[in-house]
């Protein structure tokens, strides 16, 4: 489900590239360019699409909201998809790559079907009917075109590549908590609804922790006195008093330090556990809150390594 989790773009974009990725997929594109997969491309073939190819049925509002979110795909479908022509009675000769060069239409035109006398939805194209029926291919990398869907080959092809972020470790890792994660992940990203950000849509914000009237990320994580003694009281004999209120200073130690597997995998965890809880500027006994939950974190963590 998850694009690369070191990359810096935005969560938005990945939920777009994952949404888009997910449409363009074997269970559904593929198996319409079969004649007897399932139940649901039978109907689709009888009721939506008539014995007409796919690629050249209009969108014309009828069928569910993921047929006609499918049609809107087929520019990016189609640089997947493949015939292997046997017995000729499956693949469009107009519109199915069977000829390793893309549709004949977009290469002949619309007046190819006048010239060469074939119809728009012919399906005998060259008919081999001793090798059996036609075989799909779905494409898993540049000139390399299998029987078999995989997802992760699909997903490498479609997604935006970005350049890796160092701070990615503190933020995704085995052990986390979704939850703690995406808003450490808007904390870095400095996307929460901090007082600096929320002056932009006229409200006047301080922090509620210290009543500091400037409220903004860098003193939410750990320059609040408040915020600080938190952190200070979780991590420190972690860090072996290396604490530093200075948001970047304590986000690079988390990312990278000399400390053992096992302590680095927990500084990790008070770390976002303070970060979700100061976020939410939950300050009625805040040490107590990240204690109970770390407590439980660890338990799970322990029981995971006892099973393994």
């Amino acid at each position: 489900m998850y694009d690369d989790p070191t990359s810096c773009c935005s969560l938005s974009h990945r939920i777009r590239r994952f949404a888009e990725y997910e449409r363009v997929k074997e269970t559904e594109m593929k198996r319409l360019s079969s004649i007897n997969s399932s139940l649901w491309v039978s109907w689709i073939q009888q009721y939506l699409l008539r014995h007409n190819s796919f690629w050249d049925v209009r969108e014309d509002g009828k069928g569910s909201w993921i047929w006609r979110k499918q049609l809107k795909l087929r520019p990016l479908a189609a640089q997947f998809i493949r015939f292997e022509v046997k017995d000729g009675h499956t693949a469009f000769f107009w519109f199915d790559d069977w000829l390793q060069m893309g549709k004949l239409l977009a290469v002949a035109g619309e007046v190819g079907t006048y010239y060469l006398g074939v119809s728009r939805s012919a399906r005998e194209c060259v008919p081999r009917d001793e090798y059996g029926c036609d075989t799909v291919l779905w494409k898993h990398s540049e000139d390399n075109y299998k029987t078999h869907f995989s997802s992760s080959k699909t997903w490498d092809q479609v997604r935006e590549r970005r350049d890796k972020v160092g701070w990615s470790k503190s933020v995704w890792f085995p052990q986390e908590v979704a939850r703690y994660s995406f808003i450490v992940w808007l904390a870095v990203k400095n996307r929460l609804s901090t007082g600096d950000r929320m002056r932009a849509w006229g409200i006047q914000q301080g922090c509620v922790m210290c009543e500091e009237r400037d409220e903004t990320r860098d003193h939410v994580f750990f320059a609040c006195p408040y915020a600080f003694t938190v952190w200070d009281k979780l991590a420190g004999r972690l860090c072996d008093g290396n604490i530093d209120p200075d948001c970047s200073i304590t986000l690079q130690f988390v990312t990278s330090n000399t400390l053992r597997i096992m302590d680095k995998i927990l500084i990790k965890m008070v770390f976002q556990t303070c970060i979700y809880i100061c976020g939410r500027r939950e300050m009625t006994d805040a040490i107590r809150k990240v204690s109970a939950v770390w407590i439980n974190q660890l338990s799970s963590v322990q029981g995971r390594s006892q099973v393994c």
